[in-house]
């Protein structure tokens, strides 16, 4: 730390206080009630004035002593951090108060005063940081992203410039458990200008990856015949997600291809009738899997729809691919959160999202940084991207918000154990259209053995639905979830979405709003008889991996499906212990399906699965062998072709994934150049090393069955001078 000479000490008394004082308005700051917390932020305010105000006259005391150079203050961001200097931050939380995450990259800014104005002064500052693994690896110095600056007094130093501060960028790979600091500033022009001082050490939470389940759209609708965007496009499509969402990567549980031909252009409730048709057939795929992945609909570019290019809800979400900022948001949607009001006036705010003080409604409160590229987000002109507004990041509440729910999710697993989790029974997944006050639609809906179901990703609303036996008797309660973002709970139309325990004396379903009966839904007193008609065979020559299922209902030998009959079918490769829906909501009886998509194995089978309402039957292929696929490589950044000058940063982000071996580990994906070597380890790396020439980039991970993987581009990088 700086040197405080004796008689600059009660001035730094003076400043502990304030600063003393703004913590403890800061800790009542979150806990009051919202009529008290502008009186309060009002405060804080005014103590920040004092506290400046303290600290430029510390600074003019010690400007005699031998310290020239001064660390006004670090931020320390991976996208979104509280900091407050010279006015610019919302003043809302205790500096660098929003917890790190493991294994993605940190961009340390040093704030840097000058205290000497007189003869000799610093006119340029630059420095290094020395880091080590607490009480362990020591770690290659870093130099800062853009030295030299030139000297500023604190009070001339502006957040919203990245050149204003001196910037560190750690890579991901080091940003892990505890790490110890030790700062070294000084005048590259002057010599003998030169200060070293230990910062804070930083701790990483460890937050689980992102887990997504791609499902490709083959997009049939409105006379068009578009073909399924790629996995490629997935990953792309998933870049900003990964630059602001507090994770260190996405996990790719699965992939699957699709055929969809609603309308995206009608109107309706919500998003509109064909997006909610969309969302329906998604979320059943992910109910019959089973599972609590987000399952991402990827809409081929040209789809035509609505004045909306995305929609999510519970666990469910779709949008156009390559629309990375509208995927970041609809992920939101499909995790719980609510729009932000700001613009436009979108249904179904979150009424606790904070208006911080300075800044515009929806603003994102803090300074955002793009980690690749120390691009710096001006909470006076950006919003978070759960708005409607314009330019966009994310705030610190959302950023807590869905660190919170994925680690709240992963919590509830690790608590649940095997026992609960894996508990199987019957499960009714019921899908309701409520029309005003006495009308009840019943949409495709089914019911299979299966583990319990994940949260639904909504607040309890104001429906119950209760399951009713022939005697009039309840035979169990359920409330309903409130999933929809865009749907007014209270409008003449809401959706239903629930998963609850199947009982099979059921004969009706009664559905309540605040207790009052609005309608029922009588159930079928069969479930339909349900036959192969072709179990599974490749359908072209030289094309074994597209396998072909046919079935049939109704009359035996009739190819017709029996009147108001929807189908599922599902996937297992282990003999069908585990299964996972690979189509929904069909009204054909048969299906093309690419098993390149599909984990391999000696006993794969496929399930239809058959209601007729809400009774259903399913029936199981033969088993036939699907081969097991090795990892593929994803290297999205950089693209073929890419120039940059010496000392420039490169973004190198990548993975690999199969069906069978999964996403790669963080640890398992290695960079490389056949110029400079070795580069780094990760999902991302960036480095501002490489030499000039043309570089071939290497990409390496394990292929999961025993080889290794890679993917390769090549690059310019031009001599400095």
């Amino acid at each position: 730390m700086t040197r405080i000479p004796p008689e600059c000490r009660p001035i730094q008394q003076e400043l502990d206080g304030i600063q003393a004082t703004i913590r403890g308005l800061q800790e009542e700051l979150q806990t009051a009630p919202p009529a008290q917390k502008p009186g309060l932020i009002a405060m804080i305010r005014e103590e920040r004035r004092r506290e400046a105000e303290a600290q430029t006259r510390l600074d003019r005391c010690i400007a005699g002593a031998d310290s020239y150079l001064r660390v006004a203050g670090v931020e320390c961001t991976q996208a979104i951090q509280y900091f407050y200097h010279n006015g610019q931050g919302s003043g809302a939380a205790q500096p660098n108060s929003i917890p790190l995450v493991a294994r993605k990259s940190l961009v340390v800014r040093v704030y840097v005063a000058s205290q000497r104005h007189d003869p000799p002064f610093p006119t340029s500052v630059s420095g290094t940081l020395e880091y080590r693994r607490t009480g362990g690896q020591a770690f290659p110095v870093l130099r800062p992203v853009d030295a030299p600056i030139p000297a500023r007094s604190a009070g001339d130093i502006d957040r919203g410039r990245a050149s204003h501060t001196l910037n560190f960028r750690i890579p991901a790979a080091h940003c892990v458990g505890r790490l110890s600091f030790t700062l070294t500033l000084f005048d590259p022009a002057v010599p003998g200008f030169e200060t070293t001082q230990p910062l804070n050490p930083l701790s990483f939470r460890t937050v689980p990856m992102l887990a997504l389940h791609g499902v490709l759209v083959h997009y049939t609708g409105n006379g068009l015949d578009l073909a399924a965007p790629t996995g490629q496009d997935l990953v792309d499509s998933l870049t900003y997600l990964g630059r602001t969402y507090p994770i260190s990567g996405v996990q790719y549980t699965g992939c699957d291809e699709v055929e969809f031909d609603g309308d995206l252009t009608s109107g309706g409730d919500g998003c509109g009738d064909g997006w909610n048709d969309l969302l329906d057939m998604l979320a059943s795929m992910r109910a019959a899997s089973g599972t609590d992945d987000i399952f991402i609909g990827l809409l081929p570019s040209g789809t035509p729809t609505n004045r909306f290019s995305g929609c999510g809800r519970g666990g469910v979400c779709a949008s156009m691919a390559g629309a990375q900022i509208l995927m970041a948001h609809e992920v939101g949607h499909a995790l719980g959160r609510r729009h932000v009001r700001g613009c436009n006036d979108p249904n179904n705010v979150d009424s606790n999202y904070p208006r911080y003080a300075g800044y515009p409604a929806a603003s994102i409160g803090e300074f955002g940084v793009n980690a690749d590229n120390l691009a710096i987000r001006d909470p006076a002109s950006t919003y978070d991207f759960m708005s409607y507004c314009g330019s966009k990041w994310i705030s610190p509440y959302t950023y807590e918000a869905l660190m919170d729910r994925i680690e709240t999710t992963a919590a509830a697993h690790e608590v649940e154990g095997a026992e609960v989790r894996d508990t199987v029974e019957e499960r009714l997944r019921l899908n309701l259209r409520v029309r005003g006050q006495e009308t009840v639609e019943l949409r495709p809906s089914y019911h299979l053995r299966g583990p319990a179901h994940p949260d639904d990703y909504g607040p309890v609303g104001r429906f119950t639905c209760e399951l009713v036996d022939a005697g009039g008797h309840v035979l169990m309660m359920h409330r309903c979830h409130h999933t929809d973002p865009h749907q007014d709970p209270d409008g003449d139309r809401v959706d239903l979405h629930e998963v609850l325990p199947w009982h099979p004396d059921t004969r009706s379903v009664a559905v309540r709003r605040d207790g009052e009966l609005v309608g029922t839904v009588d159930v079928e007193p069969e479930a339909p008889a349900l036959r192969v008609r072709r179990q599974p065979a490749a359908v072209a020559a030289g094309r074994p991996e597209l396998v072909r299922v046919e079935w049939e209902t109704g009359a035996e030998g009739s190819p017709a499906a029996a009147p108001g009959t929807t189908y599922l079918l599902r996937y297992s490769h282990d003999g069908g212990t585990t299964w996972r829906a690979v189509a929904a909501n069909l009204t054909a009886t048969g299906r093309t399906v690419n098993t390149d998509l599909l984990p391999g194995g000696e006993h794969c089978c496929f399930q239809v699965v058959a209601s007729s309402g809400i009774r259903t039957t399913t029936v199981t292929t033969d088993e036939l062998r699907v081969e097991r696929k090795p990892r593929r490589g994803y290297l999205l950044s950089p693209r073929p072709g890419h120039t940059v000058r010496e000392g420039e940063p490169v973004v190198l982000r990548g993975g690999g994934f199969s069906p069978d071996a999964g996403t790669t580990e963080f640890e398992d994906v290695t960079w490389s150049s056949n110029r400079d070597g070795r580069l780094g380890v990760g999902f991302e790396v960036v480095t501002q090393a490489l030499s000039a020439g043309r570089h071939r980039i290497t990409m390496s991970f394990p292929d999961g069955v025993g080889g290794e993987g890679a993917q390769r581009v090549s690059i310019d990088v031009t001599p400095a001078d």
